[in-house]
């Protein structure tokens, strides 16, 4: 409307200058010119109201990062927490100081994801998680919220940082999600570094891929799989130990846990045991990287990476790279980076709900964020995880339903901090 106010008082002084208003009866040339620009101005009217001009904020900018959430492990003491909060303090400072030399959103988290994928500390790029077979499978999305237009790839092995793949489906092509060795065949066209898959490897991930076999369904004597009822069954080496009523614990096993094995199936068995299961130091199968920003041109945009679920079979694929899932971005309302139990943030379109919340019912981001996450993901179960976004205005928010989520903050106003666990946030400096 102030855009409208401003167009009706320049047509009216117009006329004023010129004596038109006390003029339009007398001159029939007159008449002819006030018609005239009042075609003018109708039209120039009906495209301000079809395409608003919004006001370009030279002042505010803001930005949001997340490492992954899940279950706070054992392990995670003062020193692990604290290697982690260096890490996403460098990323923060990085991605700040892009913005305050006014660098788009979108250079701004794709240069920040980079600098995670880099980091073997976190679920994507080098330090990824490997899938049943021990081969890291990478997936990574980018939209830019200024013009709605967003790349992703999946289910490739050899990409160093998949969120560059990701920029150049959006840049660089008319699609929007390859996979595979298209998409890795895509990357080395476009002069991406391609490496070898063992780069990617970590120490601490081949640990964590040799804990899980143990585990394993595939690799494990001590049970099999019932394929035509979907139950799980186990060889019984020891003795049997009734829960209340409903969870059978097998003792002796291996380690083998049986949980709800009246009816459950085999894909929920793993997830629940990677829930609940305490990692051995540094295999943490958490990890999934992301981030927000605003820019000061008010353009909004998001990135994530990831190297999915650990022990994932059939090329499985999560959210992180379906658009309005894992990732969203709309300088209409807000910029969204997911992380958690993929399945369902597909399911529930996680990302994009957030946005339409904002959009059709007038939400506040904190309130559509905790109605998603808490209203809708919660009662679905499986492993839950969290959301890291920033709206239009400049707010942000950083909402999850696990004992954990690695996530740093700044925005225009000075405030910035990391936090790792559930309710432990602290406010640091960025010089």
């Amino acid at each position: 409307m102030g855009n409208d106010k401003i167009f009706v008082d320049e047509f009216v002084l117009y006329l004023q200058k010129n004596a038109m208003i006390s003029n339009l009866s007398h001159s029939k040339a007159n008449l002819k010119h006030a018609l005239s620009l009042s075609l003018i101005f109708t039209l120039i009217f009906t495209t301000v109201s079809m395409f608003p001009l919004y006001s370009q904020d030279t002042s505010k900018w803001a930005i949001v990062i997340h490492g992954g959430a899940g279950s706070a492990s054992k392990n995670m003491n003062d020193s692990v927490k604290s290697l982690y909060e260096k890490h996403l303090r460098e990323a923060l400072i990085l991605g700040v100081e892009m913005l305050k030399r006014e660098e788009p959103a979108i250079d701004v988290v794709q240069k920040v994801v980079n600098y995670m994928e880099d980091c073997p500390l976190f679920n994507a790029g080098k330090g990824a998680v490997m899938n049943i077979e021990g081969v890291h499978e990478l997936d990574a999305a980018i939209m830019d919220g200024s013009n709605l237009k967003a790349g992703a790839i999946a289910g490739v092995k050899d990409i160093r940082n998949p969120v560059n793949a990701a920029r150049l489906v959006m840049d660089s092509t008319s699609h929007v999600f390859l996979i595979g060795e298209g998409a890795s065949e895509f990357a080395a066209q476009m002069g991406l570094e391609i490496v070898e898959n063992s780069y990617f490897t970590t120490e601490a991930r081949l640990r964590q891929y040799k804990e899980k076999q143990k585990i394993s369904k595939v690799d494990h004597p001590e049970y099999r799989e019932e394929k035509n009822t979907g139950y799980i069954k186990a060889k019984i080496t020891g003795s049997v130990e009734n829960k209340d009523a409903g969870n059978v614990e097998i003792i002796n096993t291996g380690g083998v846990e049986i949980i709800n094995a009246g009816g459950v199936e085999p894909e929920d068995y793993e997830d629940n045991k990677l829930k609940n299961s305490q990692n051995v130091a540094g295999s943490d199968p958490i990890g999934t990287v992301g981030c927000v920003a605003l820019d000061l041109k008010g353009n909004l945009a998001a990135a994530t990476s990831t190297g999915g679920m650990a022990g994932k079979k059939w090329g499985r694929v999560g959210d992180v790279p379906i658009i309005g899932a894992g990732t969203y971005a709309n300088n209409s309302t807000v910029a969204v980076s997911g992380t958690g139990h993929g399945e369902y943030w597909i399911r529930r379109v996680v990302a994009y709900d957030i946005s339409a919340l904002m959009e059709y019912r007038s939400f506040s981001l904190k309130e559509a964020a905790e109605e998603v996450i808490f209203k809708k993901i919660d009662p679905m179960g499986g492993s839950g995880g969290g959301v890291i976004a920033v709206d239009k205005n400049g707010e942000i928010t950083m909402t999850f339903n696990t004992g954990l989520m690695h996530r740093a903050w700044a925005t225009w106003r000075g405030d910035a901090g990391v936090g790792v666990l559930k309710g432990e946030e602290k406010a640091i400096t960025l010089k």
